[in-house]
């Protein structure tokens, strides 16, 4: 009895207290399946003869694979036995089991809702008679082994319906015709939107709509600032060079330029009132 036998009784448990009767049912019929392959796995693997000539020269696995198989099973085997319910006949009183209730005051504290199922004999013996029954049912059916070429007897027994789980009820078909189609299908109608239709378009007209626009404010830039700019510097160069000829350290040009000077403010100052008078 492994962790995942007591794993197994606790989910059974849960289903039998909440009174999900069908839901325990497909649980327990799922196990007895569960160890009906187990049994098959193990007969076939490791009882009987080989059923190829690879399988009978098959090299044990290497370190890698021996040395963690060997360190997890103790865990696999004893670790279930930990959780063993106090109220578990016979056993419950043997080992600890004060990982039962190591999560309550978590659980108090979010406010989980969650059900406490109390020890069942009842469902004890369903999972006892299930899990053994499962493996007896498949020692039974290969017991003798199945040596190359032979039909699994389960195709023999089940007929259309081996088929049907031989194909695992065609699910992988159904997902590639609806699932998979319908995703290909949007996603090849998304690209249209992207690429085609919507977003790249919109995208590719503001890019063209950005170029016109850059080259628009080149031309500006180049014809009218910059000409009003080297315009401006053009008429102060021509300003400096008139200027320039009137700083030639000759007396008379300073008294002429002082004469205009004051000959121009007189003008600006006495027209405002000449034409008050007129």
């Amino acid at each position: 009895m492994t962790a995942g036998f007591w794993s197994k009784d606790e989910i059974f448990s849960s289903a039998w207290y909440t009174r999900d009767w069908g839901i325990f049912w497909i649980l327990a019929f799922a196990a007895l399946l569960t160890a009906f392959y187990t049994a098959r796995q193990i007969t076939l693997t490791f009882l009987g003869q080989p059923r190829t000539e690879g399988a009978a020269h098959a090299p044990e696995s290497n370190k890698a694979m021996t040395i963690p198989l060997i360190l997890i099973s103790p865990f696999v085997i004893a670790l279930g036995w930990l959780g063993i319910p106090v109220d578990f006949p016979g056993l419950g009183a043997l080992f600890p089991h004060w990982i039962e209730h190591q999560l309550e005051p978590y659980i108090e504290y979010m406010h989980f809702e969650f059900p406490h199922p109390e020890f069942n004999i009842l469902v004890l013996l369903i999972s006892f008679v299930v899990s053994l029954g499962g493996l007896a049912l498949g020692w039974f059916v290969y017991r003798n082994g199945m040596p190359e070429g032979q039909i699994d007897p389960l195709r023999r027994w089940l007929g259309p319906i081996w088929w049907a789980m031989h194909r695992k009820f065609w699910v992988d078909e159904a997902y590639n015709y609806t699932v998979v189609a319908f995703t290909r299908g949007l996603a090849k109608f998304m690209y249209w939107i992207d690429d085609l239709w919507v977003i790249d378009p919109i995208i590719n007209a503001i890019g063209r709509f950005g170029v016109w626009l850059a080259v628009i404010s080149a031309r500006f830039d180049q014809y009218v600032v910059d000409g009003a700019v080297n315009a401006f510097a053009w008429m102060a160069d021509r300003a400096g060079g008139l200027l320039r000829n009137a700083q030639n350290g000759q007396v008379q040009v300073y008294l002429m330029v002082v004469v205009v000077s004051l000959t121009i403010w007189l003008l600006l100052y006495a027209l405002p009132l000449i034409l008050t008078l007129v």
